[in-house]
């Protein structure tokens, strides 16, 4: 994989936990968030860890679907 291709990806699944991890926190949780700093900082590390995994395979999915 050349570092071309290594960045698309990575702009790809970034993109996709940007977009996602926000949905995977209940109102509560988003709530908190926005009055704590500590909250705010556990809470993204928590949307992350949540959305990381499916985004990954949602990329490598839809590239190897493209290669077809």
């Amino acid at each position: 994989m050349t570092k071309n291709q290594k960045q698309q990806k990575k702009k790809q699944i970034c993109k996709c936990v940007g977009k996602n991890a926000p949905t995977v926190l209940s109102p509560s949780e988003l709530a908190l968030a926005a009055v704590g700093s500590k909250a705010r900082t556990a809470l993204t590390g928590v949307a992350v860890a949540k959305t990381m995994n499916a985004c990954v395979s949602e990329v490598i999915k839809y590239n190897s679907l493209n290669r077809l």
